[in-house]
C-alpha cells in the first residue's frame, strides 16, 4: 500500500473509531440516565457506606476477626478480604448496569396483544421478536447469573466462620447457610436464612432452568404459539417480561441489604467465638 493510500486508510479508520466512540458514549449516557431515573442502587451509590459505616473498612475488620479454621486436609482456611470485597462491589455494579439496560430496552419491546392479525375465522396475535426484545432476553439471562455469582461470594465470606467449613469447590449459599450451627444463629442470621429459603431459592431455581434446561425466550415462543389467539394470555406474557426490569432492580437493593446482614451476622459470630475463648469475661 502506497503512503497516500495508507494515510487515507488510517484517517478513515480513526474517523470510524471516533464515530463509534460517540455512539458508545451516548449509549452509556442513556443507561446512566435510566439508572438515575429508576433509582437502581449499587455499592457505587452508597459510596461504600454501608449501614452508616465505611463498607470496605467494616468488611476488612470483620474478616480479620475470623477464627482460625482448617479444611479436611489441615490447610488453613482464610478469606481474602480485599478480593472478596472487590468481587462483591464489581458484581453489584455489573447488575446495576445490566438493569439499567433492561429499562432502556423494555420500552421498545413489541406488544403482540396490540398488533392482531386476521385469520380465516378469528384474530390471532403473531410474535415478532425485535432487536430490543432479543437483547432484553440476553440481559435477563446474564442478570440471573450475576445474582447467583454475588450470593456465591457472600457464601465465600461466611464459610471461614463456620466451625466446620465447607470444601471450597462445594460452596454455595444454601450449603453454607444450612451449615451454620444453632449457637451462631443470631437475629441477623435469621434474615439471611429467610432470604436464602425464599427470594434466593426462587431466583436460583429460575437460573438453574436457564442454565440446564431452557432459556426464557425459547419457552416464551412456544407458550405464545400455544396461546396465539388468546389476547389476555399474550398481554400477561408481555407484562411479565416488562416486570423483569423491576424484579432485578429489587435484586440490586437486596444485594446491599444482604451484605449488611451478613457483616452484622459475622460480627455476632466473632463475638460468640471470643466469648467462648474467655468464658469469664461476660461476668465482669
Amino acid at each position: 500500500m502506497s503512503q497516500p493510500n495508507l494515510l487515507k486508510w488510517y484517517l478513515c479508520r480513526m474517523d470510524q473509531r471516533h464515530q463509534d466512540g460517540i455512539i458508545l458514549d451516548n449509549y452509556h449516557k442513556l443507561i446512566n440516565e435510566a439508572i438515575t431515573r429508576e433509582g437502581i442502587t449499587s455499592w457505587q451509590e452508597t459510596e461504600f457506606k454501608i449501614d452508616g459505616k465505611d463498607g470496605l473498612a467494616w468488611h476488612g475488620k470483620v474478616c480479620s476477626g475470623a477464627p482460625p479454621r482448617v479444611d479436611d486436609s489441615g490447610n488453613p482456611i482464610k478469606i481474602d478480604s480485599i478480593k472478596n470485597s472487590e468481587e462483591l462491589s464489581m458484581l453489584a455494579s455489573e447488575l446495576q448496569f445490566i438493569v439499567g439496560q433492561l429499562y432502556v430496552y423494555r420500552i421498545h419491546i413489541r406488544d403482540s396483544s396490540e398488533r392482531p392479525a386476521y385469520g380465516a375465522e378469528s384474530l390471532f396475535y403473531p410474535k415478532k421478536v425485535n432487536y430490543a426484545e432479543g437483547t432484553f432476553n440476553m440481559l435477563v439471562n446474564l442478570a440471573y447469573q450475576t445474582c447467583y455469582n454475588y450470593w456465591d461470594r457472600i457464601a465465600d465470606l461466611i464459610n471461614p466462620f463456620l466451625p466446620y467449613p465447607i470444601k471450597e469447590t462445594s460452596i454455595d449459599l444454601t450449603r453454607v447457610i444450612n451449615a451454620v450451627p444453632l449457637p451462631l444463629q443470631s437475629a441477623n442470621f435469621v434474615w439471611l436464612k429467610n432470604y436464602c429459603e425464599n427470594e434466593y431459592k426462587e431466583m436460583n431455581n429460575a437460573r438453574r432452568i436457564i442454565v440446564h434446561y431452557e432459556v426464557p425466550s425459547t419457552g416464551e415462543i412456544f407458550e405464545h404459539m400455544k396461546n396465539i389467539s388468546d389476547k389476555d394470555v399474550i398481554k400477561k406474557m408481555y407484562l411479565a417480561k416488562q416486570e423483569k426490569a423491576d424484579y432485578f432492580k429489587q435484586k440490586c437493593a437486596e444485594m446491599i441489604e444482604g451484605l449488611i446482614y451478613c457483616l452484622l451476622f459475622l460480627e455476632d459470630a466473632n463475638a460468640i467465638h471470643q466469648a467462648s475463648l474467655n468464658p469469664g469475661s461476660a461476668s465482669h
